[in-house]
């Protein structure tokens, strides 16, 4: 019988984490609907069109889940890692999923496990680059002051 204490990752449950990265996925997952179903709408390439915007909105969304969970709610840098490590993977699959649903070659399931590993990466970096550019300033104002 569990006794209350959840595991996690540095110091916080893994629930923690994915209720920091929900609102993220859920805004990209309706974007790539949108850009999904634009593109068959103007009949625009999947490639010209949609799958850049879709870059964008990854790295856009790592920059603002970065933002918010890192520098709004003061998690850690590990913390902020993980989150952005979340949005950028399940970023990753629904581009994926959404690409292999459109084309339909079988060479495209193997997009469904590089994708989010990319996605990942760079949500990742996203996500400290960010935490860097904001706190970086009060870390040398620190040091001069003391």
């Amino acid at each position: 019988m569990p006794n209350g204490n959840e595991a996690g990752i540095f110091g916080q449950p893994m629930h923690w984490y994915v209720d920091r990265a929900e609102w993220s996925f859920v805004y990209l997952s309706l974007f790539f609907i949108f850009g999904f179903l634009l593109s068959y709408w103007l009949q625009v390439s999947y490639l010209d069109l949609v799958a850049p915007l879709n870059l964008v909105a990854q790295i856009v969304a790592a920059i603002v889940t970065a933002y918010f969970t890192g520098i709004r709610h003061g998690a850690t840098l590990a913390q902020t890692i993980i989150t952005c490590l979340l949005v950028g993977a399940s970023a990753g699959l629904v581009a994926a999923v959404l690409s292999f649903i459109r084309f339909f070659y079988p060479w495209l399931l193997l997009n469904l496990v590089t994708e989010p590993v990319w996605s990942a990466l760079l949500a990742a970096g996203m996500g400290a680059i960010t935490i860097g550019f904001f706190h970086l300033p009060k870390l040398i104002k620190k040091q001069q002051t003391s």
